[in-house]
């Protein structure tokens, strides 16, 4: 772990250590820049190590297709590319329907996605009960896309920042960027807790924190977190190297027999100080979710309180408050999801919960990232917002942030991405592939 800052000028400062700063910062010097990557605390300790660990290209927005379809192209060659077992297995993702609105809603979604040449096609019951033997007799079938893949969390980041390191990028952790540095209307650098550093641009690729990076500069993001509870159970026999979903759990086995299981419905939305200028941005979507979401008032709010009050930590140093940020498991959550994924799956009802954990999945209103140089501030790039896409989407994310660092056209359009459709108005409809259910608490 580098301690001291770097000096001289770099060609780019990625703020945010995660998957899409990683593998930005890899796929930027592998084209010859030079880079410097700081994070608050250590790389890869937040939700890019703390997610599901699916690769899937079933994604809630058509135009989101081509680009997850580019990514998991990448992801086919990484662990040649980076020369690190990244427990890739290829096994494809399949969506169960427990009901007729479910196979309709797919049905929806096949003919959406039909233009995007992805290979997703609709499962009757008795195939889908051969591709997940013994799953519950009340599943009507599956929409299942083939080329969809897994790898562990837990690897995968590290393995980009090591890689990047090895190619000359300066890492700097537990560094926390109090601001950036700007010069009429460019970027000159970052301001540290430990001083300054110098680069001809800026990459705020700080996952749920970017909005409040970009605040100053007069930008102005909508993103807000909601947190996701995941499971790791005791281990079993070889089952599946496929992604499930289904009302109640989404799950994957893991490369040592466990299963990683997560709500496929729930999640909690910390009340924070952004909630209520969000109202306009998210409450279409908020509210089209509103059965799946449950609403927590405490920890969080009171944080962002004292960051407003003078002469306390929060205040003085907010980010440094949040070096190594540890959001609590929602065990009321914990147990439907494993109660779910032993009706799912009556044989392996034997199994225990191993560990659990949580993350802060940051959300736009369309759920779609924002990827973006044309931010208004010369030299700032934008990679952020990815909206629980962004393990699947981090290689396609890193290899694209590098493109615009270095002002070429990225591989695949990325105009859905801009910043500038939230104030154009300029926003999809969601494609609701997943039925919106009543949520048992």
């Amino acid at each position: 772990m580098l301690t001291e800052l770097p000096r001289g000028k770099a060609d780019a400062v990625i703020v945010g250590g995660g998957i899409i700063g990683c593998s930005a910062a890899y796929f930027a010097a592998k084209a010859g820049l030079e880079v410097v990557l700081v994070d608050k605390g250590a790389v890869g300790f937040e939700q890019s190590t703390r997610n599901w660990g699916w690769i899937h290209q079933q994604v809630r927005h058509p135009h989101l297709i081509p680009f997850s379809m580019y990514s998991r192209r990448i992801w086919e060659g990484l662990e040649a590319e980076l020369g690190a077992d990244l427990e890739w297995r290829q096994g494809g993702n399949i969506n169960l329907a427990g009901n007729q609105p479910d196979m309709e809603a797919f049905e929806g979604y096949l003919a959406a996605a039909g233009p995007s040449a992805l290979d997703v096609e609709l499962l009757g019951p008795a195939e889908t009960q051969k591709m997940l033997p013994g799953i519950g007799n009340d599943v009507l079938g599956s929409l299942h896309v083939g080329s969809d893949g897994q790898a562990n969390p837990r690897l995968v980041t590290r393995a980009f920042a090591d890689a990047a390191r090895g190619l000359g990028v300066t890492i700097v952790e537990n560094c926390a960027v109090n601001s950036m540095l700007t010069s009429g209307n460019r970027t000159t650098g970052v301001a540290t807790e430990r001083g300054a550093i110098e680069a001809e641009q800026v990459v705020i690729a700080c996952g749920a924190w970017s909005r409040r990076m970009l605040k100053p500069l007069g930008i102005k993001l909508p993103q807000n977190a909601i947190r996701s509870t995941v499971i790791r159970t005791t281990p079993a026999s070889k089952y599946t190297q496929a992604t499930g979903w289904a009302g109640d759990v989404a799950f994957r086995q893991d490369a040592r027999g466990k299963f990683v299981l997560a709500a496929g419905n729930r999640s909690t939305f910390d009340v924070n100080l952004d909630s209520i200028t969000d109202l306009l941005s998210f409450g279409k979507t908020a509210w089209h979710y509103r059965s799946q979401l449950k609403v927590g008032v405490g920890k969080v709010l009171l944080r962002d309180v004292f960051t407003l009050l003078p002469g306390t930590a929060h205040h003085a140093a907010p980010w440094a408050q949040l070096r190594n940020n540890e959001p609590p498991p929602d065990l009321g959550a914990a147990a439907p999801n494993l109660d779910g994924f032993h009706r799912l799956l009556p044989q392996f009802s034997h199994l225990a919960v191993e560990e659990i954990w949580a993350g802060n999945v940051d959300m736009t209103p369309d759920q779609a990232p924002v990827l973006d140089n044309a931010t208004g501030v010369k030299g700032l790039v934008i990679a952020t917002g990815f909206s629980g896409h962004g393990f699947a989407l981090g290689p396609g994310g890193g290899q694209t942030t590098a493109a615009l660092l270095q002002g070429m056209t990225p591989e695949v359009d990325i105009h859905g991405f801009r910043l500038a459709r939230f104030a154009e108005g300029n926003v999809p409809e969601l494609v609701p592939f997943h039925p919106v259910r009543e949520t048992r608490r």
